[in-house]
């Protein structure tokens, strides 16, 4: 009952106060081996709170979660089993698309709000090695909220990765 209000709630602000911003990079396969595939990256946050990115084959990228190291492996058994692929499918919120230039990497996902249309916001960096990347710019698409980062990106071979296919990127 919960989860409906929250989607009738995000619903309506939404209609109210516009649409949601789009994404500014296009979804392109990518066929390259600067960055490893078959597993996450993940951050650790001076909060203790780890953050989980996916990146998969045909340009998508989807946020893995903020979880706290004592709930990892129950989120990693959300991933395998479909649980956690069933919830992100319902919702916008972490979907998008990333890009890889020699050694320059971005990406781009819709964010939660506090009320109104949902914001996508571009991170920006620098790939280090095939496992890890560093993060140094994010900024909100439409141009505000532009700031430096220091957010370094580790690799995690895991298997099987939530399903990439949603119906919010063509």
């Amino acid at each position: 009952m919960i989860i409906i209000g929250a989607v009738m709630s995000y619903l309506n602000c939404s209609v109210l106060n516009g649409p949601d911003d789009s994404l500014t990079l296009s979804k392109r396969p990518y066929i390259g081996n600067d960055l490893r595939l078959d597993g996450y990256y993940y951050h650790l946050n001076p909060d203790g709170y780890i953050d989980i990115e996916f990146l998969y084959e045909n340009g998508i990228c989807l946020d893995g979660s903020h979880v706290s190291p004592a709930g990892l492996p129950q989120l990693e058994e959300w991933f395998a089993n479909g649980n956690y692929y069933q919830t992100a499918i319902q919702y916008k919120i972490g979907w998008g698309v990333f890009q890889i230039d020699s050694n320059a990497i971005q990406y781009e996902d819709w964010v939660p709000s506090d009320g109104g249309p949902l914001p996508v916001f571009r991170n920006s960096g620098v790939i280090l090695n095939d496992t890890t990347f560093h993060i140094l710019e994010s900024e909100r698409v439409n141009g505000a909220n532009k700031g430096n980062v220091d957010l370094v990106y580790h690799f995690k071979q895991f298997s099987p990765k939530p399903d990439s296919a949603n119906p919010y990127i063509p």
